[in-house]
């Protein structure tokens, strides 16, 4: 593995752990989607980076960052989908959103 690719993945770990810390020790629902939230837009990235580096062009490759593009894209769109349900079930919303 390359020294860029093994940085790459190195980081994405090192979010991945910090952020599962960080949601194993708040102890409000909404704050651990916060931490969570940070594997699929920044951990992933990372690690897929380094993999597709590691891996050059090819097939392999591309299939890597087709998947971080969809977690990229759909991990933060759940979190929120999560805590809007959370919210409404706790009675927290005030007023109904714009249709």
């Amino acid at each position: 593995m390359s020294p860029v690719a093994e940085v790459l993945v190195g980081l994405g770990v090192l979010v991945a752990l910090a952020s599962s810390v960080g949601a194993l020790l708040s102890r409000d629902v909404l704050t651990r989607l916060h931490f969570v939230t940070l594997v699929t837009s920044l951990a992933a990235p990372l690690v897929g980076a380094g993999l597709a580096v590691d891996a050059g062009w090819s097939a392999t490759a591309a299939m890597d960052l087709l998947i971080v593009l969809v977690l990229a894209a759909a991990g933060p769109v759940l979190a929120a989908a999560t805590a809007h349900a959370r919210v409404r079930r706790q009675g927290l919303a005030t007023k109904k959103a714009p249709e």
